[in-house]
C-alpha cells in the first residue's frame, strides 16, 4: 500500500504532508480484502503507534477553543493519523438521566471526506435520534459495540444505513464516552472496507475515549463556573440597585431615575472609549451618586 499527499492544496508544512501520505497509506491498506485488512488494523494500532498517536491527542485536547472545536481536531486527528475513513463524535445533553430520552444528542462533531449536504443530513440525523439501540447497549455494557456490515445491521436507523450507504462506509464501531460509569456521548469510527475492525481498534479507542469524556467534562465544570459567576455578578447588582434606591426612598420616581443614571453612565463611557466591561462597572458604580442620602 502507498499513500500520496499534495502540496500546498492539501498541507503547507513538511510534518503535516508526511501524516498525510503516512494516513492514506494506512486508509488504502484498510481497504483491502477484509481478511487481509483485519491483519493491518492489527499492525496499525499495535503497541508504540497507538501510544503515540494517543499522546499527540493530550495536547489536542488542552488547545484553546469550544469543545466542538477540540473535538474536531480531535476526529481529524484519528482520521489522518489511524487511518480511519470517518470519525464521529455525539455529544448527550448534561443531566438527562437515560440516553434513550428525546433529543438528547447535544452536539454532533464529523469527519468525513464527503459533500456539505450529506454531513449536514448526517448532523440533522443524528440530533433527531433517540431510544437507539446502540446508545442503549453502550450504556448498559461500556464496551465498544463492533458493527460488520453498517448498511444492513438493524441496531441503525434506516436514515443513518442509507446515509452511510451513500458516502461508502461499510463497517464501524461505536465506543462510549464515560465519566464515572454515566454515557456522556458516543465516539464513531468508520471504514469503507466491510469488517475492518477488531479488539486492537476497541482497546485503542477506548483509551482515546478516556481523555475525550475528560475534556467533555471540564468544559461543562467551566460552563457551570461561568454560569455561577454570572448570577453572582447579577446579584450585585441587584444589591447595588436596592442599596441606592434605599437612599432615594422619598422620590417616586427613583426606580426609572437609577435605570435611566445607569444607562446613561453606560452609553458615555463607551462613547469615551472604555472596555464593555469597564463601562458596565462605572454604571453600576453611578447609581450609587446619591448613596449619601
Amino acid at each position: 500500500s502507498f499513500g500520496v499527499a499534495v502540496y500546498p492544496t492539501e498541507a503547507a508544512r513538511i510534518d503535516d504532508l508526511i501524516k498525510l501520505a503516512d494516513g492514506a497509506m494506512y486508509q488504502a491498506k484498510r481497504q483491502r480484502p477484509p481478511a487481509a485488512s483485519a491483519l493491518g488494523s492489527q499492525r496499525l494500532l499495535a503497541g508504540d503507534r497507538a501510544a503515540r498517536i494517543v499522546g499527540e491527542l493530550v495536547p489536542l485536547l488542552a488547545h484553546g477553543g469550544s469543545l466542538d472545536d477540540k473535538l474536531g481536531l480531535v476526529a481529524h486527528h484519528l482520521s489522518v493519523g489511524a487511518g480511519y475513513d470517518a470519525v464521529n463524535f455525539d455529544v448527550f445533553d448534561e443531566g438527562t438521566a437515560n440516553v434513550r430520552d428525546e433529543n438528547v444528542t447535544l452536539g454532533t462533531n464529523v469527519f468525513l471526506d464527503a459533500p456539505k449536504e450529506d454531513l449536514d443530513r448526517w448532523r440533522q440525523e443524528q440530533r433527531t435520534v433517540f431510544n437507539h439501540p446502540v446508545a442503549d447497549i453502550l450504556e448498559r455494557t461500556q464496551r465498544p459495540v463492533i458493527m460488520d456490515d453498517l448498511v444492513h445491521d438493524e441496531r441503525l436507523t434506516a436514515g443513518q444505513r442509507d446515509l452511510l450507504s451513500a458516502v461508502g462506509i461499510q463497517s464501524g464501531i461505536a465506543v462510549p464516552l464515560l465519566w464515572q460509569g454515566e454515557l456522556i456521548g458516543i465516539m464513531s469510527v468508520g471504514s469503507k472496507a466491510g469488517a475492518a475492525f477488531g479488539p486492537r481498534d476497541a482497546q485503542f479507542l477506548m483509551e482515546v475515549a478516556v481523555h475525550v469524556s475528560a475534556i467533555i467534562r471540564m468544559e461543562r465544570l467551566v460552563a457551570h463556573l461561568q454560569m455561577a459567576t454570572a448570577r453572582l455578578a447579577g446579584a450585585r447588582d441587584d444589591t447595588v440597585i436596592m442599596l441606592a434606591a434605599s437612599g432615594e426612598a422619598h422620590d417616586e420616581t427613583t426606580g426609572t431615575h437609577l435605570q435611566r443614571v445607569r444607562l446613561l453612565t453606560d452609553a458615555l463611557a463607551r462613547e469615551m472609549g472604555y472596555s464593555v466591561g469597564d463601562a458596565e462597572r462605572l454604571s453600576v458604580a453611578a447609581v450609587l451618586h446619591d448613596v449619601g442620602k
